[in-house]
């Protein structure tokens, strides 16, 4: 059975890796001083050096918006009405109201077309923690899974993923809902570096560091520590207009490990303008900390061979220039 797979643009994908495998985007919007824009925008460049330039200016307002139930059903009905059925991997619902517009829209469309299925999952991630594994089930597609195999696969694969990140300013967070007033207040007073952690599909404080240096040698010892089968992996690292320190995060793992394929984008604006401007954001499978936590019957279950996704990428869009 014929289906598309769908994501929002929290999940930080490249219009080119979009392209190689055919996912569709349905966009978060941000507002910017009263102009409205989409968080992904195939016609345009994001320059995320000059956004999070200006977001550090107190006079520079953005406001984000989620994907309201209408959008939805517009994007899903083209798909649906051309007898495609429809797999939706969203954004954590724990920090954002798109996944549950997404259900309204799917439920809504149910008796329009009864013969096709709406499939909307809740990947209790974002950025490339969500963009990671919306990556993986597209290449299974390519591998001839089914749909309800790759939802199965989400379901199980979500309670691995790790994010792990650093901000330079909680107060972004607390803005948006994302943590409480007080953890911010709290700290800005201790003047140190917070890691934050993604845990049940909310934000968590994980621990303070004192310095930006000893944050980002924190944040290779954690995946040290907890990421399970690194060469099989594709890591995903999201900057917010600081990609030196992303790049210096990424050095530091290789150097560590055998991994080649890495994953290296700067925050789109619906996230970032929530997790703020120097922020570096680790993304990858692995256990709690607990070597029991993750066994190797879940892990070959996985099937991640994520490793691969470069080439595959690279593969695909050579297959599609050759056929312009």
């Amino acid at each position: 059975m014929s289906f598309s797979i769908f994501t929002d643009s929290s999940a930080n994908l490249t219009t080119e890796t979009l392209a190689a495998l055919n996912i569709q985007v349905v966009s978060l919007t941000y507002t910017v001083n009263g102009d409205e824009y989409l968080c992904y925008d195939p016609d345009a460049v994001f320059d995320g050096d000059a956004f999070y330039a200006a977001l550090r200016d107190p006079g520079f307002h953005v406001r984000t918006s989620l994907i309201n139930s209408s959008r939805f059903k517009t994007a899903f009905e083209q798909e649906l009405s051309a007898g495609r059925d429809v797999l939706y991997l969203a954004m954590s619902s724990q920090i954002s109201g798109t996944y549950q517009a997404a259900v309204t829209a799917a439920e809504e469309l149910q008796p329009v077309y009864p013969d096709r299925k709406t499939e909307v999952l809740d990947t209790r991630a974002a950025s490339l923690g969500e963009g990671l594994m919306v990556c993986r089930a597209a290449m299974m597609r390519d591998d001839g899974k089914s749909m309800e195999q790759i939802a199965a696969w989400v379901r199980e694969a979500k309670t691995s993923v790790r994010q792990h990140f650093l901000v330079d300013d909680l107060q972004f967070l607390s803005r948006g809902g994302r943590i409480s007033g007080a953890a911010a207040f709290v700290g800005s007073m201790l003047q140190i570096k917070p890691l934050m952690k993604g845990e049940d599909g909310k934000i968590v404080l994980d621990c303070k560091v004192p310095g930006r240096k000893a944050a980002l040698r924190t944040l290779a010892d954690i995946f040290e520590r907890t990421v399970v089968d690194p060469a099989s992996q594709t890591v995903g690292i999201a900057h917010g207009g600081c990609e030196k320190d992303a790049l210096a995060l990424r050095d530091m793992i290789a150097a560590r490990h055998q991994i080649e394929d890495f994953m290296v984008v700067c925050y789109e604006p619906g996230t970032g303008a929530h997790v703020g401007p120097g922020t570096v954001a680790l993304f990858f499978y692995g256990h709690e900390g607990k070597t029991d936590s993750l066994p190797a019957s879940l892990l070959h279950r996985l099937d991640l061979d994520s490793g691969r996704l470069r080439g595959f990428v690279a593969d695909k869009l050579k297959s599609l220039k050759g056929k312009k």
